[in-house]
């Protein structure tokens, strides 16, 4: 009976060993588990903090998307009104040059008239003024301009113009086109 209390005692300590190695193994998980669940803890919040962050970004995108629309449909607004505007500008510019468009005309011819009648007074004063007698009509058909003018005084002279003279036919010309 002996060996059996001491076959009992060694089975009864080798039992309390392994319970023992079990109860450090279970404590080693335990804090295992206790490190593990602070990290996912850690990475919960700082996830929660990134979808706080994103979502604070997409609601400030999606006010300034907001805003974009709007400005986009003042845009559009003032782009229909601007081309409204335009065609009432070319219905009435329309309308001004079917109603004045013969006066006008009627004006330029005159005014062209005029021009004409002009530069024949200013030739014969000018050919007067030479002592010789140019054909003025040559001009009648040339445009008003000031190296029309001074080729045709040169084509119609025999000599080389004075300096005298083309400063009188500049100072004519000057009087009769300025106004």
């Amino acid at each position: 009976m002996k060996q059996e209390m001491e076959l009992s005692m060694k089975m009864l300590e080798k039992d309390i060993c392994e319970k023992q190695d079990a109860l450090v193994a279970l404590r080693q998980q335990l804090d295992d588990l206790r490190t593990l669940n602070h990290e996912l803890s850690h990475k919960s919040q700082s996830s929660e903090g990134a979808l706080k962050q994103k979502t604070e970004i997409v609601s400030r995108l999606e006010e300034k998307t907001n805003q974009m629309a709007g400005t986009i449909k003042q845009l559009e607004q003032r782009s229909r009104q601007a081309e409204r505007d335009r065609d009432l500008a070319e219905e009435a510019n329309r309308l001004f040059k079917q109603e004045f468009g013969d006066k006008i005309e009627g004006l330029q011819l005159e005014l062209d008239q005029s021009k004409k009648q002009r530069l024949v007074a200013f030739f014969l004063l000018f050919s007067r003024q030479c002592g010789k007698e140019a054909d003025w009509r040559f001009l009648i058909l040339q445009p008003p301009s000031l190296y029309s003018l001074y080729v045709t005084v040169l084509s119609f002279q025999s000599g080389n113009i004075s300096v005298q003279n083309h400063c009188y036919v500049w100072q004519l010309y000057r009087l009769m086109y300025s106004s």
